[in-house]
């Protein structure tokens, strides 16, 4: 399942009203809970191996689908942000002032900081890059001091995205869906 911005689209030109948002992503993590079901029903799953993985907005929408999702027993969230808003703040001409508050005000239901912090018996791999602008460091240690043992934080001193000089994530993500076969 793909999230909003998952083919490396620039974040601020799809970015719908808060309340559109807070929407779109609880409906992804109700889709998310509904593969799992799918998946634990299939002949010869262990849901034992169950696990997620989320990069960037997948990390977002992992990280809310950690704590509502109780069969999950690892998650690794690579470059997420406490909240949307941090997000949208760091990546556009966002509004100040009322509009701001507005914004925390209709997305903080949604926040991973809210999630990650009751997660059920999951352990946790957060990853995040030292010099991304997106989350940036400050924002990034909010995410990883509300996340519940057991979990593993690591650092890497390179973005996430490519074209701000780091790792070929859209290569990676092609490179696994190869392997699984997936189109």
């Amino acid at each position: 399942m793909e999230v909003p911005w998952a083919e490396g689209e620039v974040f601020a030109r799809s970015l719908g009203t808060p309340e559109q948002n807070h929407g779109l992503f609880a409906g992804i993590v109700r889709e998310m809970r509904r593969a799992v079901y799918f998946v634990v029903a299939q002949p010869g799953t262990d849901d034992a191996q169950l696990g997620f993985a989320g990069h960037g907005s997948g990390a977002h929408a992992g990280g809310m689908f950690v704590g509502v999702e109780p069969r999950l027993h690892v998650v690794a969230l690579v470059a997420g942000a406490p909240g949307l808003t941090d997000v949208a703040v760091a990546n556009s001409p966002y509004p100040a002032g009322e509009a701001l508050e507005h914004s925390r005000c209709v997305t903080v239901p949604i926040d991973p900081t809210r999630f990650v912090a009751g997660r059920h018996r999951a352990s946790g791999l957060l990853h995040f890059g030292e010099r991304d602008i997106i989350s940036g460091t400050e924002t990034a240690r909010r995410l990883a001091d509300a996340a519940s043992e057991p979990k593993q934080v690591r650092w890497h001193d390179r973005p996430p995205f490519p074209e701000r000089g780091g790792e070929a994530i859209p290569g990676r993500v092609a490179a696994r869906r190869a392997r699984l076969g997936v189109p």
